[in-house]
């Protein structure tokens, strides 16, 4: 092979651009076909063969002659050789035989002495002389060795004294030798030239390219070199053709031609496919080292190499005197990133081009993303059609949400295949090959009649949903369509109405008037058409005029881009609105996550569809999910999270079973959310309920009021079993007796509320029947949520209209929410320095011993307050040093035991508590009081301590006392704040009850009835 590519180099060197000589087209490789390696196969049989028969046959002058003998061997042992031979070792193994051969036969013609012999063996040399042609490359190299070769003939038979008695047929030998081996030679190199040159463009043909590319690619890899493949197809040449006919058209090839060969950087090889079709190779930069894996994305270095090629190739070309602007397109891949082969290559660079002629591009460079026909496709599409004999095939069904309601108001019908061997394929995988070919109307026809037989199924179990089925547009010319539509219906028993059928705009645009036609007969019938696809072709709007449909599609890459693009959200919000205006239903395709659900929502949509909601499932998949689809639904862009307590959460609007009890005329009572009781302990901590209006709050809901462009709102508390509101602007109201306004669905969800027609949702059905003077129509909540998680309270806009907020005023309403909870903190650490203000001040009364249970008490009742728990108790030493502690003052929920004393018993939990209490210097809090040795096991157990939190009380030489509290509810964390206002309370109260603690030895701690609240 390095031989190979060596003289291939050469040839390069002597052909700059690329261009390659009659008969050297791929440096004269042979054994790249079958024909080139016959070419040298066929003189060494022939001559082989008439070898054999001299020695083997009796009678022959040379039978058994053992020199004709050896030298018929060889051939028999030659003539296998060749037909196993690397290509690249063919003309050295011919040469080599040729050689051997001869020089046994002139060994039998010296020592020969038989002139019937002699004469027979001259008429082997012109085989010999044949393959001396096909050995060199070079017509001159071979005119010297025949020469040769002719020079021993006659030597040797001078010798051997028979040119005397035969000299006509030593010089029939000699000239049969000298025109062999010319002849053999240009007819071998000729022949190649009419396979691997184009006889138009006398460039390399396609056969031509791959005999001269693979050493290319090859030597360019070994270099560690990238060897780029362009592929260049020049538009609209079949315009040119038809009008100016094939020959100037054949003149236009020629020219494009010789351009391709100047271009910059010099090609390595231009060859033309066919047609007007064209390949460069050109060299390419570094690759690295090793083979790359293909791109996925597209190179700007080679995307930006096209460009320059097509520009250098653009130019006026002079056509039947008239000149003609040329443009074209490249499709661009590069070796050895998508393979070392040239047929890889051009599979490669054809699907690139492809793809730049399907999206309007001049250049397209191949990526993984572009489409390109593999062998086992067009296996897959010869299955395709005994898969539905052999009930392969299945229909998936994907739900279709109705926005207002909730429900799922019909399912599209997705075909898929059962493969025995691959799995279940997509549809992608095999329709779109289908497509073309007649396959796809039976495909059609079975899809169509395999959905109204579910449609009927379901609908006999009380199911009224509706199927949608996409339509080919082969099937628009099919003028018993509409017949064969109705008779299906009616062998089902279906209403017409319960077929949607699909079509896309694309199926409308090759026979426009004929579609249209067909079209409006089946609507006449009464089936409903969907336009699907919605605004991804030039003309939507004219086939909107022409046809009348019942509902568009929009296409799901205006969902996924409308997440982030403003423009995106204005195109489709314009959609919805058309649609609304035409008096269609607006589906929204694509829902893949939330925030996509959100926007359609918010948008305007009416139906939603995709893999959010639910993913394309079989049919018996599908029951459970109408099953539990028909309680009452209702709107809503909640999502059902479990809250941290891993419930699942019925679907939005939903009517869950612990809610049902609490239906009433006055609305649809709210879910109580999974963390309910540390929900109210976080609300009662706030102690914002049932407060005297505050400025701060009234300025809150009035700029929500102005963001949100609503006349109504309000910040609304929701308790155990009212909604209580703080501040409100435009609403007189002071709360909700029971929890059915938004606020309470908003603290369920945890999440955005919004519900643009309330008279259209059941759980707010009380609020449009409020008050016939001010019918709220439009509500949005975003929930107050804490630190810890809990969300306590909502901030609430209404409006008289149905409406949906826009995207920016739905984020200016969660931020003004996220405001609001800051100023209860700030509120509530307000109220806390007030308390322990206050406190301090109160301590400073106290002088008396007799005081410690009160002082004791006022402590644990201001620690209580501030850290909303459960019981607080606050442990004093009897003397300096005692290792027993009692319960000085405590305060205690209702049904919450006290904690009497610690360190009665002299337990091992109780001593290692008391160890560690001894050698605490910080409050300490405790989510899990399993672990520590702070509270002994036992302790946990009886008092049900689900947190806890120690605070100490140090002295001089020991510990004073300590405060505990603890949570029967476990908590992650307390707040900060709280946790500041407690050590600084508690740091201050310390020498409060180091002042009253009684010092003499007889002196005991008040406890009891006293200190009891």
């Amino acid at each position: 092979m390095a031989w190979w590519w060596t003289g291939a180099r050469r040839e390069l060197e002597r052909h700059p651009r690329g261009r390659v000589r009659d008969g050297d087209v791929g440096g004269g490789v042979p054994g790249g076909a079958v024909g080139d390696r016959a070419f040298f196969v066929v003189p060494a049989l022939v001559g082989s063969v008439f070898l054999l028969v001299l020695a083997v046959v009796p009678g022959s002058p040379g039978y058994l002659n053992p020199t004709v003998a050896a030298a018929a061997a060889l051939g028999a042992v030659a003539v296998p050789s060749m037909f196993i031979a690397p290509a690249a070792y063919l003309r050295r193994l011919t040469l080599l035989v040729c050689v051997v051969m001869s020089a046994l036969v002139v060994v039998a013609l010296a020592v020969t002495e038989s002139g019937a012999l002699v004469v027979s063996l001259l008429f082997w040399f012109p085989w010999a002389g044949s393959q001396v042609g096909l050995a060199w490359r070079r017509l001159d190299a071979v005119m010297v060795h025949v020469t040769l070769m002719a020079g021993i003939i006659l030597g040797v038979f001078s010798l051997h004294g028979s040119l005397a008695e035969y000299p006509l047929a030593g010089l029939g030998s000699v000239l049969g030798v000298l025109a062999a081996a010319p002849l053999t030679h240009t007819s071998f190199q000729r022949g190649r030239a009419r396979i691997l040159t184009d006889s138009l463009t006398a460039l390399a043909s396609s056969a031509g390219l791959i005999q001269a590319g693979d050493p290319l690619v090859a030597g360019m890899t070994a270099t560690g070199r990238q060897t780029v493949m362009m592929i260049v197809d020049i538009d609209h040449f079949k315009e040119l053709n038809s009008a100016f006919g094939y020959e100037a058209g054949d003149d236009a090839l020629r020219t494009f031609g010789r351009w391709l060969c100047l271009v910059r950087p010099p090609p390595l090889l231009v060859a033309r496919l066919g047609g007007d079709k064209f390949v460069l190779l050109l060299p390419g930069e570094a690759s690295g080292g090793g083979r790359s894996s293909p791109p996925e994305m597209a190179d700007p270095v080679l995307t930006g190499l096209g460009r320059d090629v097509l520009t250098q190739l653009e130019g006026r070309l002079r056509i039947g005197g008239v000149d003609v602007e040329v443009e074209a397109t490249a499709g661009i891949t590069t070796a050895p990133a998508c393979g070392e082969r040239i047929v890889d290559l051009l599979s490669c660079a054809d699907a690139a081009l492809a793809d730049a002629r399907r999206g309007g591009e001049r250049v397209g460079v191949w990526t993984t993303a572009c489409a390109a026909v593999r062998p086992w496709e067009l296996a897959l599409h010869a299955e395709l059609r005994s898969a539905m004999d052999l009930g392969e095939l299945e229909l998936h069904y994907q739900p279709m949400r109705e926005v207002a309601t909730g429900r799922i108001v019909g399912v599209e019908a997705l075909m898929r295949w059962r493969h025995p061997e691959r799995g279940l394929l997509p549809p992608g995988s095999f329709l779109p090959m289908a497509e073309r070919s007649s396959l796809i109307v039976e495909l059609t026809w079975w899809e169509l009649d395999e959905a109204l037989r579910q449609c009927a199924r379901w609908r006999s179990e009380g199911i009224p949903l509706t199927v949608s089925a996409n339509l080919s547009p082969r099937l628009l010319v099919v003028d018993e369509l509409p017949r064969i539509v109705a008779e299906r219906l009616a062998a089902y028993d279906l209403p017409p109405d319960a077929l949607t059928l699909e079509i896309t705009e694309n199926a409308l645009v090759s026979q426009p008037a004929r579609a249209a036609a067909m079209l409006g007969e089946l609507r006449v019938f009464g089936v409903k058409l969907s336009m699907d696809d919605f605004g991804t072709g030039y003309n939507s709007m004219e086939i909107l005029k022409v046809l009348t449909f019942d509902e568009i599609k929009i296409d799901r890459s205006f969902v996924v881009d409308a997440q982030g693009s403003l423009l995106d959200v204005a195109i489709v919000r314009s959609v919805v609105d058309l649609g609304h205006r035409l008096g269609l239903r607006v589906v929204g395709e694509g829902v893949e996550d939330e925030a996509g659900e959100r926007i359609l929502t918010e948008l305007g949509c009416d139906v939603l569809q995709g893999y959010k909601l639910s993913p394309p499932l079989p049919a018996r998949d599908l029951a459970p999910l109408l099953a539990a689809d028909g309680g009452p639904r209702t709107t809503g862009t909640v999502s059902g999270k479990s809250g941290g307590s891993g419930e699942s959460r019925p679907p939005p609007g939903e009517v869950p079973p612990r809610a049902r009890e609490r239906w009433s005329t006055g609305g649809l009572a709210a879910p109580i959310p999974a963390d309910e009781d540390s929900r109210l302990a976080a609300l009662r901590n706030h102690r914002i309920l049932d407060t005297a209006a505050e400025p701060e709050f009234d300025e809150i809901v009035e700029l929500a009021a102005q963001v949100a462009d609503c006349t109504y709102a309000y910040v609304s508390f929701v308790d155990a079993e009212r909604e209580w509101f703080k501040s409100s602007h435009g609403l007189k109201a002071a709360g909700l007796a029971g929890r059915v306004g938004v606020a309470s669905h908003a603290v369920w969800s945890g999440e955005y509320l919004e519900v643009p027609d309330a008279s259209r949702d059941l759980r707010f059905a009380h609020v449009v029947r409020a008050d016939p003077r001010v019918p709220l129509r439009f509500l949005a909540a975003a929930p107050l949520r804490t630190m810890g998680g809990h969300a306590f309270g909502a901030l609430c806009v209404a409006d008289r209209l149905p409406r949906r907020l826009a995207p920016g005023q739905r984020r200016a309403l969660c931020c003004l929410a996220s405001q609001t909870i800051r100023l209860c903190d700030a509120r509530r650490e307000r109220l806390m320095s007030e308390d322990v203000a206050g406190a301090l001040s109160r301590l400073d009364q106290f002088w008396h011993p007799d005081d410690l249970p009160a002082a004791a008490t006022l402590i644990a009742e201001v620690i209580h307050i501030v850290t909303g728990s459960d019981a607080v108790g606050v442990m004093v030493a009897k003397m300096p040093g005692a290792t027993v502690f009692e319960a000085a003052g405590w305060s205690v929920a209702a049904g919450t035991e006290p904690l009497p004393r610690v360190g009665a018993r002299a337990t091992p939990d109780d001593e290692a508590a008391l160890r560690a209490l001894s050698q605490l210097r910080e409050p300490i809090f405790i989510a899990d009081p399993t672990g520590t040795p702070l509270i002994p096991a036992e302790r946990v157990d009886q008092l049900k301590i689900g947190s806890a939190m120690v605070i100490p009380l140090p002295d001089v030489g020991g510990l004073l006392g300590f405060v505990t509290v603890r949570w029967t509810n476990r908590l992650t964390s307390v707040e900060p704040a709280v946790m500041r206002a407690v050590s600084l309370f508690a740091t201050s109260a310390r020498y409060t009850v180091a002042r009253l603690r009684p010092t003499s030895e007889g002196a005991t701690v008040a406890t009891g009835s006293s200190a009891r609240r």
